[in-house]
């Protein structure tokens, strides 16, 4: 029987995100990671303690506001007490509408215009081909499945809930074919639903493949003699792809 979230859990999955993905709002308005992670802490929390709706809601506002003080205005929050950082006002919020669709619908639209800097990488070489994969991700498996050498790396994420532990993994692959051409591995993929287009990163060319409601895409070019295939799941590695493929 599949598990359906309870109410309080489904608005903790909009406001900061159940997996490693986080919520496209969550990545939005906190650029600093150590503040993501510490957001999500005190939310989830929240919910392992019982808040209701409307408690998880008011402990995500005052938070916000607390990390990235920018929202403070948006909320009508005055500044925090010292003694007590979840004790903030909040009842001067001017347009609690708006602070909805930024909270919920908005930072689906902005995250198109902030950029997310990923500045640690491991060095991992592919069929003798090198990539700097974020060092998040961990090597799962490597081979040959015929046509192409491949590289998977995976990053984990845990979330828990009382006696319940869901783990998700967020993947990366690398693809060396052996004889196929760009073009043919840009045919390939997209006659399975996805639309490609041609970009310049650096001294490459890059066809990207990506299709409505996928986060991630694909990546193909020609790097040392090779043609390359790059999947990623995940929007801030496509903003860093420079750095990854070079």
């Amino acid at each position: 029987m599949e598990y359906e979230q309870t109410p309080e859990e489904k608005l903790v999955d909009d406001l900061v995100g159940l997996d490693s993905s986080e919520s496209e709002n969550l990545k939005t308005v906190l650029s600093i990671s150590r503040s993501r992670t510490e957001l999500k802490e005190i939310v989830h929390e929240a919910l392992k303690n019982g808040a209701s709706v409307n408690e998880i809601q008011k402990v995500y506002k005052e938070n916000l506001a607390r990390l990235n003080p920018s929202y403070r205005k948006v909320f009508g929050i005055k500044k925090e007490n010292k003694e007590s950082r979840h004790t903030i006002d909040i009842s001067t919020c001017v347009i609690p509408t708006l602070v909805i669709l930024v909270l919920v619908i908005g930072g689906i639209y902005s995250i198109f215009f902030m950029e997310y800097e990923i500045d640690s990488f491991n060095k991992h070489e592919v069929a003798g081909i090198s990539f700097n994969i974020p060092s998040e991700y961990e090597l799962n498996k490597t081979g040959d499945k015929g046509d192409a050498f491949f590289t998977n790396f995976i990053s984990e994420y845990e979330v828990r809930y009382d006696d319940i532990t869901d783990t998700k993994y967020i993947n990366l692959l690398v693809n060396v074919y052996k004889n196929k051409s760009v073009q043919q591995v840009v045919s390939e993929i997209s006659s399975e639903g996805w639309d490609a287009r041609s970009e310049t990163y650096g001294k490459y060319t890059v066809y990207i493949l990506g299709r409505f409601g996928h986060d991630g895409g694909w990546f193909i070019f020609e790097k040392d003699g090779k043609t390359v295939a790059f999947y990623c799941e995940r929007k801030y590695i496509i903003q860093n792809i420079e750095k990854i493929i070079s």
